[in-house]
């Protein structure tokens, strides 16, 4: 076995990444979410995709209250953990990063953890959340989304 001494140094893979990084959204000043974004959530009886601004599902008329709830808090974390991001509060970003992925595992929202918790020190959670971001990526492109 060789000395540690004797291997190359690692090589960096260049500077962590900046606070410009983060994503901006439009709507990221909005506390409202009276929009109801027409994204990811779909029917969980149907799997009908779900109309903007409808409460309920246009197919089978089940109630989406709650789930646009959770998405709308979801989003609200995920605003909170970019801004605390970008002012440097690393852990905070994480944190709240964390509570968003629960609630809704987006492609962003694991992203902005990765790298929060990284940037936090915290490497062991920076790869769980890339790793999870690798899965659900690999799905969605099973699933052909």
């Amino acid at each position: 076995m060789e000395h540690p001494s004797s291997r190359p140094p690692l090589q960096s893979a260049g500077p962590p990444p900046s606070a410009e990084s983060v994503p901006r959204r439009e709507d990221e000043g909005n506390s409202s979410d009276a929009g109801f974004p027409d994204r990811r959530l779909r029917c969980p009886t149907c799997r009908a995709r779900r109309r903007a601004k409808e409460e309920s599902c246009y197919r089978c008329g089940t109630d989406l209250r709650l789930l646009i709830a959770i998405e709308s808090r979801a989003d609200r974390l995920y605003r909170a953990a970019c801004r605390a991001y970008r002012s440097g509060f690393f852990r905070t970003a994480a944190s709240r990063a964390a509570v968003a992925v629960r609630l809704e595992a987006r492609e962003e929202f694991l992203r902005l953890l990765s790298i929060s918790a990284v940037r936090a020190g915290d490497y062991r959670g920076g790869v769980l959340a890339a790793r999870r971001l690798i899965f659900l990526r690999r799905a969605a492109g099973a699933l052909g989304e």
